[in-house]
């Protein structure tokens, strides 16, 4: 006997607003420099977006 899937509604499409993210960690953070690096570009695609 062959198992029925269910059918999945679409995806939606409409993503919700990204949020404001602060660009800076707290200073009690101790990050290596490859840490740093990663975090920083994020900023960087974000200030292209803009």
């Amino acid at each position: 006997m062959a198992v029925k899937k269910k059918r999945q509604a679409p995806a939606d499409d409409s993503a919700p607003p990204r949020k404001k993210v602060p660009g800076e960690v707290p200073a009690s953070w101790k990050l290596t420099q490859q840490q740093q690096a990663f975090i920083d570009s994020f900023a960087q695609d974000d200030d292209k977006e803009d």
